[in-house]
């Protein structure tokens, strides 16, 4: 379901209804949104969010601060959207 959200979000973004999120994660899922590439982690979420977001991996959660515990580490997302205009112009290959 986290990668329907983030699709979600990134979507809304192209008309400029959001302009940053901050979520909370699956470790896991957010080391793919920031992997490089030719990493093993590198795949949609990687191509996608690094396209459409300035995308930064703020601190891992453990999983000891949730009620119950996860069996999972967590982490905080921030994602700041290009906005339309910035995104066309990236998309174009310009900047």
């Amino acid at each position: 379901i986290t990668s329907q959200i983030l699709f979600a979000l990134a979507d809304a973004s192209h008309f400029g209804a959001v302009q940053s999120a901050t979520v909370t994660m699956q470790w896991e899922v957010a080391q793919r949104m920031v992997a490089p590439i030719k990493c093993k982690d590198y795949g949609i979420l990687s191509v996608v969010f690094q396209t459409y977001a300035e995308v930064k991996n703020h601190f891992k959660i453990p999983p000891t601060v949730f009620y119950p515990q996860p069996k999972v580490d967590s982490a905080l997302v921030g994602l700041h959207f290009l906005g339309p205009a910035k995104l066309r112009r990236r998309l174009a290959g310009v900047d």
